[in-house]
């Protein structure tokens, strides 16, 4: 019996991976010539670009995954201390870490900075059912009196979910802060590295891969792992309404730093992200820098030209002078995070189109995770619950 995985971004290359491992006969289809979805890197000049800012959480499935494959990438975890800024009303303000950082913070009062403890704590924490059938914006409001409070803790979750829209779920969005508080790595040489170390596991295991192949039939014991429009047309299966999650990024590749770059910024009262990945992780020549810098959208529409000012703007701020040493520069101004929020009503799980001999996985399936977490998960799930019914 041979399974078909069509799609060759992280759930299909995972779930191609978790049925050649148990001995099944895997053949992997993707439309593109290249694996990897929104894992891709361009590669440019000796600059490695990822689609926008990506960052591997150590306690997520996808690191948890790799490392129990033996095929984690190299890479580092960032360490945020000097040079890293919050930013409201276009002052920097050293980054609160922790609790004890937030004694000398700048933009909170006495009475604020007792209260931002006490949501820190919260946050980070950990408690099992916290914020259980409220959204976001539900939770906040209840637990949260001061404004500067909120758009603290509203800074914190959009960096650790990419998400900023009120409608997500305010359980799964803690449970994600709290794995998040185990730190990230970024990897050399970009996300593809990632996806080459799954790639060459695969065929290692005679997983047949086939790129630029598009698939036109659903065969049996197939799981799907594209977008959910590809999924209901190749199904003919209507899935529950989802909404998309998207992130305007400017990726620039500079031939050299600025002297008084920061490594690292977060809006406060703006969506905005700055990080100077490669401080951290090998992404380009001797020399040059490896800058993203992004505007979590949520499920808005973006003004391109907008978003693109003001992104430029925020890298001003944070980097004096890097208009003159681009090297390379891309904008996308809707790049899609995730395909689905986690909400209130969750996302379908692998099994949703309930059609025998078929399952879906992808970062908008299934109850675990979210992102690339999700994506993983979603794979291992997916390809398990194949073959039990096989």
């Amino acid at each position: 019996m041979t399974h078909t995985v069509i799609g060759g971004g992280l759930a299909g290359l995972t779930a191609a991976l978790e049925l050649a491992r148990s001995g099944a006969k895997v053949r992997l289809i993707e439309q593109h010539h290249e694996l990897g979805g929104r894992a891709m890197t361009t590669v440019k000049d000796g600059f490695s670009l990822n689609l926008g800012p990506h960052a591997l959480y150590l306690n997520g499935a996808t690191h948890r995954t790799l490392t129990e494959w033996g095929i984690l990438p190299s890479g580092t975890r960032p360490i945020l201390k000097a040079g890293s800024y919050m930013v409201t009303g276009g002052v920097k303000h050293p980054m609160v870490r922790d609790v004890a950082s937030l004694a000398t913070c700048g933009f909170l009062s006495v009475l604020e900075k007792i209260e931002a403890g006490r949501m820190l704590t919260k946050l980070t924490g950990g408690a099992v059912g916290i914020g259980a059938g409220l959204t976001i914006a539900q939770w906040l409001d209840r637990e949260v009196s001061s404004v500067a409070v909120r758009r603290f803790a509203e800074t914190l979750i959009r960096v650790s979910t990419y998400c900023d829209a009120s409608e997500q779920s305010a359980e799964a969005a803690l449970q994600q802060i709290h794995m998040a508080t185990g730190g990230v790595m970024y990897l050399d040489g970009g996300w593809q590295s990632m996806v080459r170390s799954l790639a060459d596991y695969a065929r290692s295991l005679s997983v047949t891969i086939e790129t630029g192949t598009q698939a036109k039939a659903m065969e049996p014991n197939t799981i799907l792992t594209g977008i959910p429009p590809e999924v209901e047309q190749l199904s003919g299966k209507k899935l529950p309404k989802l909404t998309p999650i998207r992130l305007a990024a400017l990726d620039l590749a500079l031939d050299r730093l600025p002297e008084d770059a920061a490594i690292f910024g977060l809006g406060l009262d703006e969506p905005l992200y700055y990080s100077l990945h490669s401080r951290w992780a090998k992404l380009g020549p001797d020399g040059g820098a490896v800058v993203h810098v992004g505007k979590y959208m949520g499920s808005r529409v973006s003004d391109a030209a907008a978003e693109r000012a003001q992104l430029e703007h925020f890298a001003d701020l944070l980097m004096p002078g890097w208009r003159k040493h681009v090297h390379y520069a891309r904008f996308l101004p809707e790049m899609h995070v995730t395909h689905a929020v986690m909400g209130l009503d969750g996302r379908p799980d692998v099994d949703a189109l309930g059609i025998p001999g078929v399952r879906i996985a992808g970062d908008w399936v299934g109850p675990e995770g979210m992102l690339a977490d999700a994506a993983v998960a979603s794979g291992r799930r997916a390809a398990q619950s194949i073959q039990r019914e096989a």
